[in-house]
């Protein structure tokens, strides 16, 4: 899970989507889906707009996970409370521009190999980072595997890119410098796109507090 907004209303979203997918797996004996974390998070948010004396939650935020097959899937949530799944999008500071493009640049090959992926995910990133590359963090998340993060990045003609990664994935790119977060995802036309049965989320790992601009991009 990667945010943008306020850090302190992230930890309180956090703490108790960590609680829900322990208790679902205590009591039905199985992972949390994506899509279920998702909807519990969106729900969550909702609530919170309709009562007295409580302030709505001040973020948006970004779910990657993977379906049963592998295929790897991406949930918007906004704090209004309504989520989407996506292929590709930004949230947090410089969104709009990120978004732009992405819908101008992304096409099946542009995403045709993971460095090319890799590419395009810094590209858009890199849109809205004036300070270059350097202040750039890039990770990988695979399926059954820990989350990778990618510390030096090689200075290509006019791009910043990594080492080569096989298989599909989520890529995750976060700018150090930044405040606030930007999370990106990879659909280029078709941005909503129907929720679907999902792999579940390590939530007690991967559903974590970044505090920089940051994005998702799916392989």
């Amino acid at each position: 899970m990667a945010f943008a907004g306020l850090t302190a209303d992230a930890r309180i979203v956090i703490n108790r989507a960590r609680v829900e997918c322990q208790s679902h797996r205590l009591t039905v004996e199985d992972p949390v889906t994506v899509e279920y974390i998702t909807r519990y998070i969106a729900s969550l948010k909702q609530r919170y707009t309709q009562s007295n004396g409580r302030r709505p939650f001040g973020i948006s935020a970004l779910i990657v996970g993977f379906d049963f097959d592998g295929t790897p899937r991406l949930y918007q949530t906004d704090p209004s409370g309504t989520y989407h799944a996506w292929k590709a999008n930004a949230i947090g500071r410089g969104a709009k521009s990120v978004r732009e493009f992405l819908e101008k640049n992304y096409t099946d090959e542009a995403i045709e190999t993971d460095d090319l992926t890799i590419k395009l995910v810094i590209k858009a990133l890199l849109e809205v980072v004036q300070s270059g590359g350097k202040n750039i963090e890039l990770a990988v998340m695979r399926r059954d595997q820990p989350l990778k993060v990618i510390t030096k990045l090689v200075c290509c003609p006019s791009l910043w890119v990594c080492s080569q990664w096989s298989g599909q994935g989520a890529v995750h790119v976060q700018n150090r410098s930044s405040a606030k977060k930007c999370s990106f995802q990879g659909s280029p036309h078709k941005w909503k796109r129907k929720h679907s049965h999902i792999d579940h989320l390590h939530a007690g790992s991967t559903l974590s507090p970044w505090s920089a601009t940051c994005g998702f991009a799916l392989l």
